[in-house]
């Protein structure tokens, strides 16, 4: 077993040295529903970045979930799956803004309110400001 360990390490090493000018980060956060969430990040150009995260809640919602986002700028599209534990998958739809602060070269905080949403269920409405996330990048 320790084995494995140590090329686990070593392939880590390679990956973090052979992406110093990568266009891949890592991430990770907690949004206001309670949802802790982590999730790989593709800065297409300097101007459009791609997200896929997975998230986890535990208490009253105790939900799993997913979400896909695609920013232009400091606009972005999210696409949000979340399965509560005694219902059906749920999807979401929001229009988002995003505030990124860089504190240094490879590690930036940001939050990003979700200023529409739409549950994509019979009964809900529009929301608006209905939920935002607080995050962290590291880029390698």
């Amino acid at each position: 077993m320790k084995i494995f360990k140590y090329i686990t390490i070593v392939v880590l090493i390679v990956f973090a040295s052979a992406c110093a000018e990568s266009p891949w980060a890592l991430f990770g956060g907690f949004a206001g529903d309670g949802q802790m969430n982590g999730g790989v990040r593709y800065l297409a150009t300097d101007k459009i970045c791609l997200d896929a995260s997975l998230s986890a809640s535990v208490g009253d919602n105790n939900s799993v979930g997913a979400f896909v986002d695609v920013f232009y700028k400091t606009w972005g599209v999210v696409i949000g799956l979340e399965k509560p534990a005694q219902s059906d998958v749920e999807i979401d739809l929001a229009l988002a803004y995003a505030l990124e602060k860089s504190i240094t070269k490879d590690i930036a905080l940001g939050i990003s309110p979700s200023l529409v949403s739409k549950r994509m269920t019979e009964n809900d409405n529009v929301e608006i400001l209905s939920n935002w996330l607080v995050y962290a990048v590291i880029c390698f």
